[in-house]
């Protein structure tokens, strides 16, 4: 009686969400780690950084869907031209949002609270020269690959950026069909 029992519970755990810190072993993902939002890995990249952080969204103990190891896959396939295309993205967010939104508001918070500085906004938002050097103000890259892909692929790039420096939000830029736009995650 007590073995049948004991067969019984461990059949039944094998159905539950794995242990915090189980592993797999995933072909297109490399090695992942089981966390409370999912398999999480690293990567190294050619372009977007020399390693990320990639995170599979999950709520079962299932490895990533065939749907987002296409998704994973076609991104690294199309690194190189996504990197041109975000970093036009991100040239066009920084000096449209960044510097003509965010900049003005900070500097007259700046103004009114002792504990912050204008120089100090400066160095989070400075007047850049060209597209590749938005890229000195981010860092820390994360690629959350959703569980629900819809229709095609997509995946989200999340970056800590300067001009954001209590991580609050954080940088995020959305991959669609290989299309680079706008995330409905952060800012």
């Amino acid at each position: 009686m007590f073995l049948a029992t004991e067969a019984a519970a461990r059949e039944r755990r094998a159905t539950w969400l794995p242990a915090e810190g189980a592993r797999i072993a995933h072909p297109v993902f490399g090695g992942l780690v089981w966390g409370d939002d999912g398999w999480r890995g690293s990567i190294a990249l050619k372009r977007f950084a020399p390693t990320a952080r990639v995170l599979a969204n999950a709520e079962d103990e299932e490895p990533p869907s065939d749907a987002q190891r296409q998704a994973f896959a076609s991104f690294l396939e199309m690194e190189e031209d996504l990197y041109a295309a975000a970093e036009a993205y991100n040239w066009e967010h920084y000096k449209s949002v960044v510097l003509e939104d965010w900049r003005p508001n900070a500097l007259e918070y700046a103004r009114d609270d002792p504990n912050w500085s204008e120089s100090e906004v400066y160095k989070a938002m400075p007047d850049l020269e060209s597209p590749e050097q938005v890229w000195t103000l981010l860092s820390d890259l994360t690629i959350h690959v959703s569980q629900e892909q819809g229709e095609g692929w997509s995946l989200d790039l999340e970056w800590k950026c300067t001009w954001d420096e209590i991580g609050e939000h954080n940088y995020w830029i959305a991959i669609r069909n290989g299309e680079v736009g706008d995330s409905v995650f952060g800012y």
